[in-house]
């Protein structure tokens, strides 16, 4: 499931699918609303691994990836956002990732395409982004490695 130049372990929603994460695991947001939750590593044991809300025909998604076991070679640490298609077809991948910030390949080294794809929280981060009715806002970031993420959606 690596993407890019560097291997990395695989996402939280597909853990979820295979049964590797259970209910307790996931902070899910149905309809209208919003939830917030600290989010620990996908490699770390124990916590919420994954805010997932459904949005018309898609689940919108955040994950922590940090440089723990599969991920210890990835480029860029903090929270991961992507689309995951809920209908069946093979011309467009299922997964769709929401990069924070534009590749700029000439300074990519080894990391590859999507390399600046995380989310952070600081100075100089980038925090939140919308698509559709769906926004994600990085709230916190923890010293365990976790961050604080709320999810609201208008519809």
């Amino acid at each position: 499931m690596a993407g890019g130049g560097r291997p990395s372990g695989l996402y939280a929603w597909h853990r979820w699918k295979l049964g590797w994460l259970d209910a307790t695991q996931i902070a899910c947001l149905v309809g209208r609303g919003w939830v917030e939750a600290t989010v620990t590593p996908v490699e770390t044991a124990g916590g919420v691994k994954a805010v997932v809300v459904r949005s018309g025909r898609a689940a919108y998604v955040a994950e922590v990836r940090q440089r723990i076991a599969e991920d210890a070679g990835i480029c860029r640490t903090g929270v991961l956002m992507y689309a995951v298609k809920l209908e069946r077809t093979f011309s467009k991948p299922a997964i769709r990732l929401l990069p924070a910030r534009s590749d700029n390949l000439s300074r990519a080294g080894g990391c590859g395409r999507r390399y600046n794809a995380t989310y952070g929280f600081g100075r100089g981060e980038v925090s939140r982004v919308s698509i559709g009715s769906v926004r994600f806002e990085v709230r916190a970031a923890l010293r365990d490695g976790s961050y604080r993420i709320r999810v609201s959606n208008r519809r």
